[in-house]
Formats: structure tokens, C-alpha cells, sequence
């Protein structure tokens, strides 16, 4: 038998945090990507709003034609202009 002569070692995480989006599964991989997005932004030295600008989308990928409605562009650019 062997002797259990180790230490456990490890921090609690919390990955069901309350936040804007609460769907299963979707909630902790969208936190994380608006947070690694921001960290670019951040190492790229540019405004993360201009980042969004950056990879947004005017046509949707999966029909090859624009969106029938979206406006999230146009709040973009409204926070980015005062």
C-alpha cells in the first residue's frame, strides 16, 4: 500500500458567476471571450470598441448575405463618437 503523503493544492473557482447572460454553458464561454478580446485590444494598443469594429460582421457567414436586422455597428460607433 502506498502512503498518502502529498498535498493537495488548488484554488476555488467560480464559473457560474451571475452575469448579463445566464444560459447554460454559453454565459462562462462568452465572459471569456469578451475578456481575452478586451486583453487584445489592450496589447494592441487600440480601443476595444475599435476592435469590435474591427471584427464585425456585415454579412452572415453561413447564407452569404447581409442581416436581415442588425444594429449593433451603429452602437458602436455611437459610444465611439460623443
Amino acid at each position: 500500500m502506498l502512503p498518502l503523503s502529498f498535498k493537495e493544492l488548488g484554488d476555488s473557482v467560480r464559473y457560474n458567476t451571475p452575469t448579463f447572460m445566464r444560459a447554460p454553458g454559453e454565459a462562462c464561454g462568452m465572459f471569456a471571450l469578451e475578456s481575452a478580446m478586451e486583453e487584445l485590444a489592450i496589447a494592441l494598443n487600440i480601443d476595444p470598441l475599435t476592435l469590435c469594429l474591427i471584427k464585425h460582421a456585415d454579412i452572415n457567414p453561413q447564407v452569404a448575405q447581409p442581416w436581415s436586422s442588425k444594429y449593433l455597428k451603429e452602437c458602436y460607433l455611437d459610444k465611439l463618437m460623443p
